[in-house]
């Protein structure tokens, strides 16, 4: 993508360095944006990169695209995602004190998963990562949005985001518990229920922004197998790309109509609206933080931990989200043009 976008060598604003006094804007040559890696990890991820890298390509070009390419394409957002939050907890030396659980591999394909494009007309070529440094990201790596050229693609992803409404099982509760052996990182408790089998949309209540391509896929790897009785039928069977490993179909939503992706190659992924690069890029990035703020607000239920740490995560999230309703009026008022290097948000 460095290279798909221009000089590699060209320096670029990446957040803020949380490792200095006042955080400075950290400036950063893109081919020197790597991090340490097993040679296990980069053998096994190597494969995904080189299946992404001809996809991406096909997108920019307008090429057509199969359903199990954009399954591979979000198998490949799950690993940008959160390799972008662990290079920046790194970069930034844990500043929050978060304990993470997870690296790559446990996060990619597991939980309902959405990707939107949206299609500007520009000739300019640039890379932007947008979401990335805000302190609800840094908590929950959910969403966030990458801009490639002329395209941008919202990338969200959450436990049973759809779910219920695509008439699969979902968890209609959800609780964290204090977990004696890390304090620091509650154990989150889910209650299991049956899906009604028949699709409700729009399969998200909260509207985006702006106009584009809307792709779905459930997801439920860790489910299946625990959950037989509710996942091991007819209607969770069609609905799946490999019901064995979990993965769902591709769905495309238009307005209320959800429709199946085709497996074979289509220019169905392309959006029909393209927008100037003003309008596309103030929506892209205030649906970004206007959706971080929806995840902090349907979050597990805190009642079962004790109140004293109730009311600190609520004063927390209160915190977080008006950081992110702080730069969303920031957006409104900023004016974005192909020579305005003002996108660095």
């Amino acid at each position: 993508m460095i290279e798909l976008t221009g000089d590699p060598k060209r320096t670029v604003r990446l957040g803020d360095d949380k490792t200095k006094d006042g955080y400075p804007a950290r400036m950063f040559s893109f081919d020197q944006f790597k991090f340490p890696s097993c040679t296990s990890c980069n053998d096994e991820f190597s494969n995904l990169e080189t299946q992404a890298k001809t996809i991406i390509d096909k997108i920019m070009l307008l090429d057509n695209v199969s359903a199990a390419e954009l399954s591979v394409l979000l198998d490949w957002f799950d690993k940008l995602r959160i390799g972008i939050w662990l290079g920046f907890f790194y970069l930034d030396k844990n500043f929050v004190g978060i304990n993470p659980k997870f690296y790559i591999r446990q996060r990619m394909g597991e939980h309902d998963r959405l990707l939107c494009i949206y299609r500007a007309r520009s000739e300019r070529e640039c890379l932007h990562f947008i979401g990335f440094d805000t302190p609800s990201f840094y908590f929950a790596p959910c969403c966030f949005t990458l801009r490639i050229n002329s395209f941008s693609f919202f990338n969200l992803s959450y436990m049973f985001l759809f779910a219920r409404r695509m008439g699969l099982p979902y968890g209609s509760e959800a609780y964290y518990l204090p977990n004696e052996e890390d304090p620091y990182n509650y154990i989150t408790e889910v209650s299991g229920t049956e899906g009604i089998q028949r699709i409700m949309t729009p399969l998200l209540r909260k509207l985006f922004c702006i106009q584009g391509t809307e792709l779905y896929q459930p997801m439920f790897p860790h489910l299946v197998k625990q959950e037989t009785a509710f996942y091991d039928n007819d209607y969770v069977r069609n609905m799946s790309m490999n019901w064995e490993g979990g993965v769902g179909k591709i769905f495309k939503q238009d307005g209320l109509s959800l429709l199946e992706y085709p497996h074979e190659p289509t220019k169905d992924w392309l959006p029909l609206k393209t927008y100037d690069i003003n309008s596309m890029a103030k929506s892209v990035v205030q649906q970004t933080f206007e959706w971080q703020i929806y995840i902090n607000e349907n979050t597990p239920s805190m009642d079962r931990i004790p109140k004293e740490e109730q009311k600190y995560w609520l004063k927390v999230r209160k915190v977080w989200n008006g950081f992110n309703r702080k730069q969303i009026e920031r957006v409104k008022k900023m004016i974005f043009t192909d020579k305005n290097k003002q996108m660095k948000i």
